[in-house]
Parts: C-alpha cells; sequence; structure tokens
C-alpha cells in the first residue's frame, strides 16, 4: 500500500516538472503497455493528470522551497528525493538513490502502514496550509475539483486509520 502511495505522489510529480521525466522513468515509451501507468493512477486522462501534477508540485514548492521549516516533513522529504533523482546525471546514480532510498523505508507492515499514515497527513496538511492563504501562489490548487477529491479522499482515508488505532 505505502509503495502505491509513494509511486502514486512520485509520478504526479515527476509528470509535472518535465516532458523528458516522463521518458527517464519509463512512464512514456512504445510497445504493449506504453504510456497506460499515468493513466491508470489518475483515472483519468492525461492531460488531466498532468494538470494535478503541476498543481500539486507549485503546491510541493511553496511548502518544502518557500517554507524551509518543513524539509523534515514526508512531502519535502520526497519532493527532494525526487528533485535529486531528477537531477543525477547517469541510471547508474538514480538507481543508486533508489537503492539507498528503498532502504530507508520501513521493513514491515506495521511500519509501512505508520509511514503511509504519516505520509498521507504530511499531504494533506500542505494542501490545507497552502490553501489558508488569504491569496496562494496559484489558486487553481484550491479549486481544481480533481485535487480536491484526492485530499478529501486521503481525509476519509486518515480518520478511517485513527478509528482503528
Amino acid at each position: 500500500m505505502l509503495a502505491r502511495i509513494i509511486l502514486v505522489l512520485l509520478v504526479a510529480v515527476a509528470a509535472a516538472t518535465s516532458p523528458t521525466t516522463a521518458k527517464r522513468t519509463g512512464i512514456v515509451g512504445k510497445g504493449k503497455g506504453a504510456g497506460k501507468l499515468s493513466g491508470k493512477l489518475a483515472g483519468k486522462s492525461s492531460a488531466s493528470s498532468s494538470v494535478v501534477g503541476k498543481l500539486r508540485l507549485s503546491m510541493l514548492k511553496w511548502y518544502c522551497e518557500e517554507t524551509a521549516s518543513h524539509a523534515v516533513e514526508r512531502p519535502c522529504q520526497n519532493y527532494n528525493f525526487m528533485q535529486k533523482l531528477r537531477s543525477a546525471e547517469s541510471p547508474d546514480v538514480r538507481k543508486k538513490l533508489v537503492q539507498e532510498r528503498s532502504s530507508s523505508m520501513p521493513k514491515d507492515d506495521a511500519g509501512r502502514k505508520k509511514l503511509a499514515l504519516q505520509s498521507r497527513e504530511g499531504y494533506l496538511k500542505m494542501y490545507k496550509s497552502y490553501c489558508a492563504q488569504s491569496s496562494p501562489t496559484n489558486p487553481a490548487v484550491c479549486t481544481n475539483d480533481s485535487l480536491k477529491k484526492v485530499y478529501d479522499n486521503m481525509q476519509k482515508s486518515i480518520d478511517t486509520a485513527n478509528s482503528k488505532a
């Protein structure tokens, strides 16, 4: 479950930055099943997921770069990892970064569930903080229906997890 959440977030951030990122990550390509990943994850067309990805990226930049005090929170850890991954100069460096990141993740179910919950809580906190501003840099983040659905579902998921605890 955690791997799926991280994959969804990483794909969204990767799709929002540059057209070459998709080629590097293997999301766009030729052959059977090529290009289907982003559509399956978003449940809509890739154009829709691209818009959501760009909105999410503007929110991440504000939260992680302009407000440096959030650097230890999960969304910013993921964002910083993706920035390092994108700036890696070779596939070997990218592979090493992914291996290091994977080795730092919890191995047991309880640890993965806890990390997934922390991630969802962090992303929801970021969204609420961004939209609580009197005039956010990109107000479309707070009005986009697809993004609202994502964070509404995230809130439900958090509430469910907390009620079980």
